[in-house]
């Protein structure tokens, strides 16, 4: 075997010019018969030192063909990448599920490292060979919901970044499709169902997003993680007084939760609620330094500040109020 793959090159460099020589000679054959079956019988040489060349190319076992797709991965090469796991799944049957998820979960972890770095152009064209090694490739799909649901968060992430109404709506629909295959194999999933409201709350019918925020809370009771998210949400659609509720639910899972207690204080303030700011503030301003990230120094700053304005409000309007009811007595 070896001898003839080494002869392979002086072969195919003969049977070139003896493919030259049948055609120049085709134009005096008289048996046309004779002509066909000899330059068929040429291809088919031909053809046969093309595969073994392909052969010879193709990794002999499946962690190669995994080396392989990932040199396409880290050159960016999504859509070639694409295509080598999902020949490579096809080539170890054994080994699919695996490749599949492998595939999948190293494309989309590409699209959100470029889309963390804001390299939008970028993450948009990755975002296809994603889907394809997911949602939109039954053949290939892995049996990891955790990637379903991934894919779908890549999806909406990207809302801004389309231009057109037309764009984001399908957008949305795709991660949709994506989220919902992941909850066939996981409907309890907690992440699942949250992704399927945010998805949902950019549609006309908000109830259906309200209604799986609620399922995720439901699958989730003792974490307060969705009770902020569900106060965030509440907050970008004007309900301010449901936001109190889920801020104050997310406080009794962890009632030193600076975040929390910076948030409600400030959503107060601009309910004109002045006692429960105060309140809110107060107690942030309680919670040891250490026990408080310093991304939120800024805040904590601003709330100490606020609550010096407060008090002075608070004794102002203390001060006006006994005025009023000293000149009331003595009007008596």
């Amino acid at each position: 075997m070896l001898v003839i793959n080494n002869l392979m090159p002086d072969i195919a460099g003969s049977l070139s010019k003896r493919k030259e020589q049948a055609i120049c000679k085709s134009i005096n054959m008289n048996n046309v018969k004779s002509h066909l079956l000899y330059f068929s019988f040429l291809m088919f040489i031909s053809a046969g030192i093309m595969l073994n060349t392909s052969c010879q190319n193709k990794p002999k076992t499946a962690d190669l063909a995994l080396e392989q797709c990932q040199k396409l991965l880290d050159k960016d090469d999504f859509a070639a990448a694409t295509g080598c796991y999902e020949t490579s799944a096809n080539d170890f049957p054994d080994r699919a599920q695996e490749i599949a998820r492998t595939g999948s979960d190293g494309v989309l972890n590409k699209c959100f490292e470029l889309f963390d770095k804001k390299k939008y152009e970028q993450s948009l064209i990755c975002i296809d060979p994603a889907a394809v090694l997911n949602a939109e490739n039954a053949s290939f799909a892995p049996d990891d919901p955790r990637l379903y649901f991934l894919l779908a968060d890549v999806f909406v992430r990207h809302k801004f970044v389309m231009k057109s109404h037309e764009a984001r709506v399908k957008l949305f629909d795709r991660a949709e499709k994506a989220v919902n295959l992941g909850l066939e194999l996981d409907h309890d999933n907690a992440a699942g169902h949250w992704i399927l409201g945010e998805i949902l709350s950019e549609k006309p019918d908000s109830q259906k997003a309200e209604a799986e925020f609620r399922k995720v809370i439901k699958l989730s009771p003792e974490s307060n993680t969705y009770w902020i998210k569900l106060a965030d949400k509440q907050m970008g659609s004007s309900q301010n007084w449901d936001a109190v509720t889920s801020y104050n639910q997310a406080l009794l899972k962890d009632p030193e939760n600076a975040f929390v207690l910076y948030e409600l204080g400030s959503l107060y303030e601009r309910l004109d609620r002045i006692d429960e700011t105060v309140l809110s503030y107060e107690k942030l301003l309680k919670i040891p330094p250490e026990h408080i990230d310093e991304k939120l120094q800024d805040e904590v700053d601003e709330a100490r500040q606020s609550l010096k304005m407060l008090n002075l409000r608070r004794g102002d309007e203390k001060q006006s109020k006994q005025k009023v009811k000293n000149e009331y007595s003595m009007s008596q």
